[in-house]
């Protein structure tokens, strides 16, 4: 089973970014599926390839945990820039 762990961040109101912060790789897989040409076969690929979800052999199964980002000091607003104030 691979997992991914992502970290999400909103640096300003409309926009989301994401970022792989580590990757766990799952293994070899452990039920490859023949592939078919004109009747004939020509090889064996990985069951993550051609299968849907549920029917993934374990090592080939994705799984991605989401998790906030840590900030400096929680509620506390960005910073925007400097003001000028003119008299």
């Amino acid at each position: 089973m691979t997992r991914v762990l992502v970290e999400v961040t909103h640096p300003i109101r409309w926009a989301t970014v994401r970022r792989i912060v580590a990757v766990e790789p799952g293994g070899y897989c452990h039920g490859p599926v023949p592939v078919y040409v004109q009747g004939r076969r020509v090889r064996f690929i990985d069951c993550g390839r051609r299968l849907p979800r549920d029917e993934q052999c374990p090592a080939c199964r994705l799984i991605v945990t989401v998790q906030p980002a840590p900030t400096s000091e929680p509620g506390a607003p960005a910073a925007t820039g400097s003001v000028s104030r003119r008299s």
